[in-house]
């Protein structure tokens, strides 16, 4: 509102903004904290900690440790046990021509060719566009792990419902694209955000297997900034595609 001059109307905002503060605050201290710490362990809060990094805080900076991660183990759990059964599970797959070990080595097929899981990780680290997959049951399952992600994102968004990781007032919009998707209505659907400055293409495809079984939703996010400077250019070269 600063930014377009309206000042009389930012000012006029505030109550409600304040009412809204002071009501999630409440709510933070009545019912999440108290809740978190009786249901979340310290080991996950730890677990946590990398993707709350990622997205930043509100005030100040805090330092970064280099202190390991501690593992997530489960109470009960019998490591001697765990490592037996893998070691049976790898003799199995062997077995049967399925080599378990040096996974992110091993040729897997993919539909065009053959690559290890390294490679695999490796092009979707280094695609120019963030890529987010959502399963048939609207679980976020993926996300591409890009060095110049648009928009910061934590880890903790996988397995979880999509509709819990947007803003409330664009769930509706959500869950529209899934349900035409589902039903067939719709296999595509594309927007930009179109800021001074800014200019992001978001596209959303209907994942569906060879016989045309819904699958899920693939999401494709592009910063197209720079590429609107070169509207008129039909030939890039180094100097000019100014090189990240």
């Amino acid at each position: 509102m600063l930014d377009d001059g309206n000042e009389e109307e930012f000012i006029a905002s505030q109550t409600s903004v304040a009412a809204d503060i002071i009501d999630l605050i409440q709510k933070e201290e009545t019912v999440l904290y108290p809740t978190s710490l009786a249901m979340i362990t310290p080991d996950e809060f730890e677990d946590m900690k990398s993707g709350d990094r990622e997205i930043g805080f509100t005030f100040g900076k805090l330092e970064t440790t280099s202190e390991p991660k501690k593992p997530i183990i489960q109470e009960n759990s019998n490591i001697s046990e765990q490592g037996n059964l893998a070691k049976d599970l790898a003799k199995l797959l062997g077995k049967y021509g399925f080599n378990s070990e040096n996974t992110q080595s091993s040729e897997l097929d993919v539909s065009m060719g053959k690559m290890t899981l390294e490679q695999i990780n490796l092009v979707f680290k280094h695609l120019p566009v963030d890529i987010t997959y959502v399963d048939e049951n609207e679980i976020v399952k993926f996300y591409s792990d890009t060095a110049h992600r648009i928009f910061p994102r934590s880890k903790n968004v996988i397995g979880r419902d999509v509709k819990n990781c947007h803003p409330r007032k664009s769930v509706h919009i959500v869950e529209e694209i899934i349900e035409k998707f589902r039903n067939g209505e719709q296999d595509f659907v594309e927007f930009w955000i179109n800021k001074p400055g800014l200019f992001i293409y978001i596209s959303y495809s209907a994942v569906k297997d060879e016989n045309g079984k819904f699958r899920g939703i693939l999401e494709m996010m592009q910063d197209c900034t720079e590429f609107v400077h070169f509207r008129f250019t039909t030939l890039l070269n180094w100097e000019s595609a100014n090189l990240r």
